[in-house]
């Protein structure tokens, strides 16, 4: 028995006095008007109603439960009202979780667009290290790394993050300069578990599309770019990470850019529990940021590759979204000799 219509059709036949105009009203026929009233009744164990050939009025009891009725059916419709907005009109907030290292460089603009465009909606971010290794309860959306997403979770791709190889100065004129991705098997290789999982790195050329997959190894190991990023910078190996991390340490020349022509991307995803009864707001951001991200894409396609001459500094940072399209000239290790 639906106990809110059932509400709903004893309401009726009160303020009717009669099961047949109550019927009427309702667009029911006599005999449904008459079963939901006696269900209601049997549930609740009393009598609601006192019948008579002339008319229907309702028992104390009936009075009783009537005016709790009618504050329980308004209730709901100004419920179903509120939500029928909902349904129409983006608004209310939305929670978002991202990675930091993403979030920082792309979302700013993103969300700023959206926003401004939905006056009814705030966002709620929540920024992760690295990246996000679960969709909490109480976040509607996130954004992370394919190498998080459960297999419960819907998803959508919206970005390939840029991945290629760095170390210091210091380092390399103590190991040697690589020139192909086989090189790296003889190097100390700080892995980034939310690269690529163990110890395998997998590298595509950008002009043939060549690929390139090597074993490395090394003493260290962490799901934290960042901290590797640190280790490199003071000698401890070769670390491959996003290139928007390394971006600042490459601009002030603490890390160096390797193999500029391969590198590897990691697909970024936004990932929620169910499409059913998603509210207007998350499906519109959802569409906004593939949308936005996508565009952000093909805008770094289609910049100029930037070119370093052999007395250019290697401190030029990469484009948003692209791998620096430079060799890595012999001078580096004439720097490096000087570097304490």
């Amino acid at each position: 028995m639906d106990r809110l219509n059932a509400l709903a059709t004893f309401k009726a036949v009160v303020e009717h006095r009669s099961f047949t105009k109550a019927a009427n009203a309702l667009g029911l026929t006599p005999p449904v008007v008459t079963r939901r009233v006696q269900e209601l009744e049997d549930l609740l164990g009393v009598r609601l109603l006192n019948r008579s050939a002339r008319s229907i009025t309702a028992t104390p009891l009936g009075e009783e439960a009537l005016s709790r009725a009618a504050t329980l059916l308004a209730t709901y419709d100004e419920l179903e009202s509120l939500v029928s907005v909902g349904v129409s009109e983006a608004r209310g907030i939305v929670r978002l979780a991202a990675p930091d290292f993403y979030a920082r460089r792309h979302l700013g603009v993103a969300l700023a667009s959206y926003v401004s465009s939905h006056p009814q909606v705030s966002i709620d971010l929540r920024l992760r290290a690295d990246g996000s290794e679960a969709l909490d309860d109480d976040v509607d959306l996130l954004l992370c790394l394919e190498r998080d997403l459960r297999p419960s979770l819907i998803a959508r791709r919206v970005a390939v993050v840029p991945v290629s190889a760095f170390a210091s100065a210091t380092y390399l004129a103590r190991k040697g300069v690589p020139q192909h991705p086989s090189d790296l098997v003889a190097h100390d290789c700080l892995t980034w578990e939310g690269g690529r999982s163990g110890a395998t790195w997998r590298f595509s050329h950008f002009a043939t599309g060549q690929h390139h997959t090597i074993a490395t190894h090394g003493a260290l190991r962490s799901t934290s770019a960042e901290l590797l990023m640190h280790a490199a910078a003071h000698g401890a190996g070769v670390v491959i990470a996003p290139t928007l991390v390394a971006e600042e340490a490459v601009a002030s020349g603490t890390l160096l850019h390797l193999l500029p022509e391969w590198g590897t991307g990691l697909s970024m995803h936004l990932a929620y529990q169910s499409r059913r009864h998603q509210p207007l707001s998350v499906r519109r951001l959802v569409d906004h940021l593939a949308r936005v991200l996508d565009a952000d894409q093909d805008i770094a396609r289609s910049a100029p590759r930037p070119h370093l001459s052999e007395s250019a500094p290697m401190e030029m940072p990469t484009p948003p979204g692209r791998l620096k399209a430079a060799a890595l000239a012999n001078p580096l290790a004439r720097d490096a000799k000087a570097t304490p």
